[in-house]
């Protein structure tokens, strides 16, 4: 019997469940919008209970929007808890998870998930993941302004990360942290760049890291 571990990315549009073993071996995967807790929830649980054969859930890994409590001796941990998303409020998303699938859970925000997922099989191969994806980043807005001029307009952060080649949620923080070392200033569907001596430089030092060590690469942007 093979075992095999589910994973959950739960945004507050759509839910996306994988069941496999590695980004190489993906056995099933499904996607559904966000809507109650109760149905939300409940379809990952038919998901990861549909009878396979050969096949053996050993665990969940739960990356989830918030906010959320990550503090295990907290008696809410496990929770989305002051969410502004209509019916998520308080909501025991590892209790009932644990419950009904009867495996551990592994859980923490999405953005973090995605960390985890850039650092062992992603952009950032080992290293760290943000660092990596920033420099890429920083690459990528080199190459457009150098097109469009300054004032990048059009691009949406699914957009960004297809061509960076990283999740959408790890390049919206890359983006928050050129924003904040002054690179450049976010505004909705345009991008105004502010420094670009900076980006090149941010990219080349990404450049040189990258040929001291090794990443792998390759996955899809989600």
């Amino acid at each position: 019997m093979e075992r095999v571990c589910g994973g959950v990315e739960g945004g507050g549009a759509k839910f996306v469940c994988l069941l496999g073993s590695g980004s190489d071996h993906v056995v099933d995967e499904i996607r559904f919008p966000t809507t109650t807790p109760d149905e939300t929830l409940g379809r990952i649980v038919a998901f990861f209970q549909q009878p396979r054969d050969g096949l053996r859930l050993a665990a969940v890994g739960v990356g989830s929007f918030g906010p959320i409590d990550l503090d295990r001796v907290s008696p809410t941990y496990g929770y989305v808890t002051s969410t502004p998303k209509p019916h998520w409020h308080n909501t025991n998303v590892v209790g009932f998870l644990r419950d009904t699938l009867g495996v551990p859970i592994g859980w923490d925000t999405d953005v973090n998930g995605a960390a985890l997922g850039e650092r062992r099989w992603g952009a950032g191969g080992g290293a760290d993941p943000f660092k990596t994806i920033r420099a890429r980043l920083a690459g990528v807005l080199v190459d457009l302004s150098a097109h469009l001029g300054p004032d990048i307009s059009g691009y949406t952060r699914q957009d960004l990360a297809e061509r960076v080649g990283a999740y959408r949620e790890s390049v919206s923080v890359a983006l928050g942290e050129l924003q904040r070392a002054g690179a450049l200033t976010l505004e909705p569907q345009r991008i105004w760049i502010r420094a670009g001596t900076l980006l090149r430089r941010i990219s080349e030092q990404g450049a040189m890291d990258h040929r001291a060590g090794p990443t792998r690469e390759g996955h899809r942007a989600v």
